[in-house]
């Protein structure tokens, strides 16, 4: 994205002072929001960043927001510990397969050679003598 340097002219201020108060206007509006324009809107932002859209939850007060926040701070430690060590199996399974492959790909290989090079080598040498 180009750096703008240029100041706002006179109807770019205006139409952002517009933009701000049809933002503000829509978002402090009493009342309940309607979940579909929400849904519709975060759904339509998460694909623009190449991600899959969220499921957008209504919840019937703010006693119910507090209630639900306190359900999932208690869960997150658990949760947090569930992924931290699913994430670790993981690694730790691709890494020790990768790496037992490469190192016995390109060790084991070498190791063989020369094991069975030495061994014909003095074989040869004392049945020769």
């Amino acid at each position: 994205m180009k750096r703008r340097t240029a100041p706002l002219t006179a109807e770019e201020t205006e139409a952002l002072v517009r933009y701000r108060h049809d933002w503000l206007d829509a978002c402090l509006k009493p009342g309940p929001a309607d979940v579909s324009v929400v849904a519709r809107i975060t759904g339509a932002m998460y694909e623009a960043i190449g991600k899959k859209p969220v499921p957008v939850l209504r919840l019937s007060s703010p006693a119910m927001v507090a209630l639900f926040i306190a359900l999932l701070r208690s869960r997150a430690p658990k949760a947090l510990a569930n992924v931290r060590d699913q994430l670790r199996d993981q690694l730790w399974g691709q890494l020790r397969g990768q790496l037992w492959d490469q190192l016995w790909g390109q060790l084991g290989g070498q190791l063989w050679d020369q094991l069975w090079g030495q061994l014909w080598g003095q074989l040869g040498d004392q049945l020769g003598d």
